[in-house]
């Protein structure tokens, strides 16, 4: 029983992405950014995170508003939506938990081991950098990492990520 509710948790985690992928409301944001503003930013930052595996490029809607707007509350915001898109990866791994075969029970416990020993540096650095975030939000979802530490992690890593797209993103302002 326990290995069909996880299978459901990832069909409807996996569902949801690709209705994003397919319905694509980051084009829509992009085109109507100047009167979302700050909003727009970030629903679309959160629609763009909440994909997983599939990358679709968020970043280039808040680097054009930052020559419209303030880069540094900018930032903040796409970071919140973006670090909160990051939750279906999380959610994904809870599931993907319940279909761990036997024969993966060490490598699962040496990860969790690992991960809930250096995961606030880990998640942090992964948000941060130009990392692929969703693996690390589906091992810690699948090692029963703490939401709250998960979060606590990834809002200040996706926020310096963001403020660095939006302040470069400021900085063109009369250049085109």
């Amino acid at each position: 029983m326990k290995q069909w509710a996880g299978l459901l948790v990832m069909i409807a985690t996996l569902a949801l992405a690709v209705a994003i992928v397919i319905w694509n409301p980051a084009a829509y944001f992009q085109t109507n950014l100047a009167t979302w503003g700050y909003v727009g930013a970030f629903f679309i930052m959160f629609i763009c995170s909440a994909t997983i595996i599939l990358p679709v490029p968020g970043w280039i809607g808040l680097f054009v508003l930052a020559r419209y707007m303030d880069p540094l509350w900018l930032g903040v915001v796409g970071g919140f939506g973006s670090a909160l898109g990051e939750i279906t990866s999380y959610v994904f791994g809870r599931g993907g938990k319940m279909m761990i075969e036997e024969r993966h029970i060490e490598v699962y416990e040496r990860t969790k081991a690992w991960l809930h020993k250096n995961g606030l540096l880990v998640i942090f650095l992964f948000a941060a950098l130009p990392l692929p975030v969703d693996i690390v939000g589906i091992a810690a979802g699948a090692t029963g990492y703490p939401m709250w530490k998960f979060m606590a992690a990834m809002i200040p890593g996706k926020i310096i990520k963001t403020w660095i797209v939006t302040f470069s993103g400021s900085l063109t302002v009369g250049l085109f």
